[in-house]
Parts: structure tokens; C-alpha cells; sequence
């Protein structure tokens, strides 16, 4: 039986966000969100210092202005961010990206040591997508740095960056990927962390909050969050439907890219940079 320290580390974050941009046409207009982190998560046992996402290498001037123009406030490097839990990014040994938007494979250049792990279908989705001419580009492209898909392709002719086709069980001991359906992106993946007998869940974005999954007092179903998604709603309702199975209706079992909530729902810190550091197991 795998053991493992899972640790959700934010990498910077956005204030006051409207519930819409989680809820869509769901939402109450009166109703803000107080903090909207970004984060990667350091998952540690079995001889392996493995990170779900890569964090956003925020010595990039195309990152930095990126983040000023989404209003994420904050920001730090993953070098800075690992230092506060004593790694540094030499000590990565594997990062499983689970999509290719920038606030999550935006740092992959930081880890020298590591093998990274992604969807051939998310690859090749957003390497055609980009070749096909600038008239296709705008609508898909704001969660995007192109660059980091040269990156990505520089990395795979390394040897370092291995596409996965599909599930694939004992990635790592106790580790597997599922890929997701057709819906936030062209090939997100979750990832299943089997650890001392519990099954803890890490869904990316294919949900932000607990709202997504368990509705509100007043809409009590699944809202599903399509902003920026590249498929439709039904996937998506798919994909809930399978994290309710998988955690047994157990919300803290499922960790979300940028849940808000996890501030109050986990224990943890605000750590040295201003950031938090949530302790799952």
C-alpha cells in the first residue's frame, strides 16, 4: 500500500472574483469571492517528490503580463514556493501537467531533473489549434501561452515530456491518470493518489469549487464551469458525475486548482510569501 504527503501550494491568486466567473448564468450577481487562488500540488512518498502542475515561471515577461491582465496578484516562482516547504525544483522528479493552460504547465522550464507527463490529445489539440491560422486563435487562447507548447514540444524531443494515451493506471505506485471527457480542455487529466488506503482525488479544473459539484441552496445540482472550456457543458456533468462516484460524495477528497474555499475547509497556513499551504494528508 502506497503512502503519501499531499500538500496543495498556491502560486498566487486573484481578489474579489464574481461567483459567475465559477457559476456562469448560475450565479448571484451579489455574490464575490474573496480570493481565487492558483496553485500546484507536491505529492511526496515512495521515494519520489512528484507535483501535479508546474506552477508559472513569473520571471517570464510574456507570464508577467499575463498575470497583470488576469489580475492575479501575488505571484511567485516555483523556486521561491518549494523553498517554503524546504525542496527546491532540482528535487523534482516527475510533474504530471494536467492541461496546458499557462497556470499550470506555465513553469515547466524550472525543473531541471524532472519527467513530465500529459495527454497526447492535449498536446496535439492545442499544437493543431495554433496552426491553423490567427482567425481561430482568439477565442481559446486566454488561458494560453503559445510559448509554452514549444516548451512542451522542446521537452518531448528531450526524451523528458511522455504523452499519455488514455487512463493509465500505477503512473507512479498508486498513482494513476484518468483522463478527462472532452470539456475544460482537449485532454485534461485528473489524477487518482491512492494513499495508506484512501483515495484522494486531484480534478484540476474540471471543477473550482464545491458549488460546481454540489449546487447551491437554491439550485441544488451540478453548475458546471465552462469558462474557457473547449467542449461542451455534458462533459463536463460527466465528469462531476464521476468525482461524486470516485470520493463517495466526499468534497474534501477532491482537490480543485482554484478552490477559495479550501482556506477554511483543510488545515494549513498563510506561509511566508503570503501564500497558502494546505496539508490534505
Amino acid at each position: 500500500m502506497a503512502s503519501y504527503h499531499i500538500t496543495v501550494l498556491e502560486i498566487g491568486y486573484g481578489e474579489n472574483v464574481p461567483q459567475s466567473f465559477y457559476l456562469g448564468d448560475f450565479a448571484d450577481p451579489d455574490v464575490n469571492y474573496p480570493v481565487h487562488p492558483f496553485s500546484m500540488t507536491l505529492v511526496q512518498g515512495e521515494g519520489k517528490n512528484i507535483l501535479i502542475d508546474s506552477g508559472i515561471d513569473t520571471d517570464d515577461p510574456v507570464k508577467k503580463e499575463i498575470l497583470q491582465g488576469a489580475g492575479i496578484g501575488h505571484a511567485h516562482s516555483p523556486r521561491e514556493i518549494l523553498e517554503t516547504v524546504g525542496i527546491t525544483p532540482e528535487d523534482i522528479d516527475a510533474v504530471i501537467l494536467t492541461h496546458a493552460h499557462f497556470d499550470h504547465a506555465g513553469g515547466v522550464d524550472c525543473y531541471p531533473n524532472a519527467t513530465f507527463y500529459l495527454q497526447e490529445r492535449e498536446y496535439l489539440g492545442w499544437a493543431e489549434y495554433l496552426a491553423e491560422g490567427d482567425k481561430y486563435k482568439a477565442v481559446g487562447l486566454f488561458s494560453m501561452d503559445t510559448e509554452d507548447i514549444k516548451r512542451l514540444r522542446r521537452l518531448h524531443e528531450e526524451g523528458r515530456l511522455i504523452l499519455l494515451k488514455g487512463d493509465v493506471s500505477d503512473l507512479f505506485p498508486g498513482i494513476s491518470v484518468i483522463a478527462a471527457a472532452f470539456g475544460h480542455s482537449y485532454g485534461l487529466q485528473m489524477v487518482h493518489i491512492e494513499t495508506d488506503g484512501m483515495l484522494i482525488i486531484h480534478c484540476s479544473d474540471v471543477a473550482n469549487r464545491p458549488e460546481n459539484l454540489l449546487g447551491t441552496e437554491n439550485m441544488p445540482f451540478f453548475l458546471p464551469n465552462t469558462k474557457f472550456a473547449v467542449g461542451a457543458p455534458y462533459y463536463t456533468i460527466t465528469d462531476y458525475e464521476r468525482l461524486m462516484r470516485w470520493s463517495l460524495g466526499k468534497i474534501d477528497r477532491i482537490i480543485m486548482t482554484h478552490d477559495g474555499s479550501r482556506r477554511e475547509r483543510y488545515p494549513g497556513s498563510i506561509g511566508p510569501l503570503g501564500l497558502g499551504i494546505y496539508k490534505i494528508c
